[in-house]
């Protein structure tokens, strides 16, 4: 009878450590996911993207666009999904494209902000606004 306990214990104890990891895993996905309502972007989904995000961030867009006149609607998007804290894996999941061209992106945003941010972190700046 007592190892059976030890057994059920052990059983329960290594479900709880999952059950965590699963809670975890979903605050995180609830944090972005307000923003997404499908997992992809498409045309479709691209205005009510757009209408939610400026729901929650009212003056982002018209700041960013002040701030780089020349930004486009690729560039412009990427600094949305950086605001929502998005990772580089959720943003190519999100655009069905390659983490290497969102890192690709990333870099060409970079080097058009570099003026702007006087070095400072490209997203910690984007995040700022």
């Amino acid at each position: 009878m007592c190892e059976t306990t030890k057994s059920i214990q052990e059983e329960l104890h290594e479900m709880n450590c999952r059950l965590q990891k699963v809670e975890e895993y979903i605050r995180r996905q609830n944090m972005v996911d307000p923003f997404l309502f499908p997992k992809m972007f498409t045309p479709d989904t691209e205005g009510d993207f757009y209408t939610t995000f400026s729901r929650e961030h009212p003056r982002f867009i018209s700041c960013l666009r002040e701030l780089l006149p020349t930004i486009t609607p690729g560039e412009e998007r990427l600094c949305m999904m950086v605001k929502l804290n998005m990772t580089v894996r959720e943003i190519a999941r999100m655009l069905n494209i390659d983490v290497k061209s969102v890192h690709t992106s990333r870099a060409r945003l970079k080097r058009k902000l570099l003026i702007l941010t006087n070095e400072t972190a490209m997203d910690d700046w984007i995040k700022n606004i």
